[in-house]
């Protein structure tokens, strides 16, 4: 279905009803959509032979991520990394509790496709490897959305000494080319973040 042409235009053209002229496009569209958008559903990611599945859980996590960069590549696509950082609020100035972190990790992870990798990272971060993408701006996408998760999670699970900051991202190869590197960038990316967002609530 062409898309330079309006519904009606097509309807003509074709010799059929200009509603089903607007639902192939309306198909068309969906079908070309390969990213998270705001609020809604994902379309589906999924890599041939899950890196992430059981045949690869013997592996260490950074051999998973280079199986998973390299099988997104193969199909013209990208990879990243998206780092959350917890930390205390002012009342409270003690570790995050580690059963929070697992749980919070846990409920990402079901929130993620099965070509992504949610883990921890720290004591008081998560990493989220992403696949699939196809630009900073998809990676940017997951990043809100995964962002919007955690922060509902904590304000609901009972624990408001504890603040969420937003998230820090890096995509792959421009921010690094390994699990490591794309780690640590994001988590320095998040740090940065999470400082300026400290002093601007002092200054406040």
């Amino acid at each position: 279905v062409r898309m330079d042409k309006s519904v009606s235009e097509l309807a003509k053209e074709f010799g059929v009803d200009a509603k089903e002229i607007a639902d192939w496009r309306l198909q068309l569209q969906n079908a070309a959509m390969n990213t998270f958008t705001g609020e809604s559903k994902p379309a589906p990611r999924v890599l041939d032979n899950n890196p992430y599945g059981p045949n690869f859980a013997h592996l260490p996590l950074q051999a998973q991520v280079k199986l998973a960069i390299r099988a997104s590549g193969e199909v013209d696509r990208s990879a990243g990394a998206i780092v959350l950082h917890i930390g205390a609020s002012e009342a409270n100035t003690g570790p995050v509790e580690v059963p929070l972190m697992e749980d919070l990790t846990a409920h990402l992870a079901s929130k993620l496709n099965s070509s992504d990798h949610a883990g921890l990272a720290g004591s008081s971060s998560i990493v989220i490897y992403v696949s699939l993408i196809k630009s900073i701006s998809d990676l940017q996408a997951v990043a809100r959305r995964i962002h919007h998760h955690a922060e509902h999670f904590i304000d609901t699970s009972g624990h408001p000494e504890y603040v969420l900051s937003p998230p820090g991202i890096a995509f792959h190869p421009l921010d690094g080319k390994t699990a490591d590197e794309l780690l640590n960038t994001a988590s320095n990316r998040a740090r940065e973040i999470q400082s300026q967002v400290i002093t601007l609530r002092r200054a406040g």
